[in-house]
């Protein structure tokens, strides 16, 4: 272990009861969830989005001081428990005061030992440091969920001094910002070579040096042969010929989806070639 880190349960950084799933069951039904009101219920679809205000279920008063200690509050960790497992996000301060469902486990840090956001970026996709110790503790090989009992088998790695942890978040934050950035710097010319290409082959706008009249013609004009697949059983009768690399006397056959790939010229060198018959 490199020095100044600890590598240790989960258990040992949380808070005293510092672990909590959803309720289930009858603790939650159907038709206790309104489709508006004050009091929200979050889901995993709130950890995948990394966004706490999308979702329409709510309880009564009622409903929700019957289960408030699945109260989920601002700083929490919340990981999903179903689906994409192992997702995780910290609850923004700007939320709105509600539960958690059962497909959500609430991890409550002590802030003085790790820092949530650290943690964030330990059990980031990116980092398998999370996947391959669910992978390790998955029953029989298969995963199909996560419980507050494999939570609690996990381990956790960090520098003992906060600093260091924040400096961490700090470095990473900031290369995610400019990942962003660059995302939406690339849709953006993205959009624009789009709205260029619909001007430029419509004709609605020309190229310097070019003003001649545009042509209108029906496909059958412009090509030698259009035709299809037709009057031949391909399994039978072309599929046994296929050979992987280009030999005397074949020629390539080119398949629906050879045309997913954006150069023709790789196309034609990775598709299967076929004998070619003499009419």
């Amino acid at each position: 272990m490199v020095n100044g880190w600890v590598e240790c349960p989960i258990t040992e950084v949380l808070k005293p009861n510092g672990i909590k799933i959803g309720p289930f069951g009858s603790q939650l039904k159907k038709e206790m969830l309104l489709s508006d009101g004050v009091y929200r219920v979050y889901g995993q679809e709130n950890v995948y989005e990394h966004d706490f205000n999308i979702g329409d279920r709510y309880l009564t008063r009622e409903h929700f001081n019957r289960l408030n200690s699945c109260e989920i509050l601002p700083g929490d960790f919340v990981m999903s428990t179903m689906g994409t497992i192992g997702k995780c996000a910290i609850v923004p301060a700007t939320i709105r005061r509600g539960i958690m469902d059962s497909h959500l486990i609430r991890l409550r840090f002590d802030e003085k030992k790790v820092r949530s956001d650290y943690i964030l970026q330990l059990f980031s996709d990116q980092f398998h440091y999370l996947s391959d110790q669910t992978a390790r503790l998955a029953v029989g090989g298969i995963m199909d969920g996560l419980s507050v009992g494999i939570v609690s088998r996990l381990n956790v790695i960090y520098p003992e001094s906060i600093e260091e942890q924040e400096k961490i978040v700090e470095a990473l934050s900031d290369i995610d910002t400019l990942i962003v950035d660059l995302q939406k710097m690339i849709q953006k010319k993205k959009n624009i070579r789009q709205g260029t290409m619909q001007m430029l082959v419509t004709g609605k706008k020309r190229l310097s040096g070019f003003n001649g009249d545009w042509q209108t013609a029906t496909l059958d004009k412009l090509c030698r042969l259009v035709t299809k697949q037709t009057g031949f059983d391909y399994s039978a009768e072309i599929k046994p010929s296929l050979v992987t690399a280009p030999q005397l006397g074949t020629i390539p056959f080119i398949q629906n989806k050879d045309f997913e790939a954006f150069d023709i010229k790789e196309t034609l060198n990775k598709a299967p070639y076929t004998e070619q018959k003499s009419k």
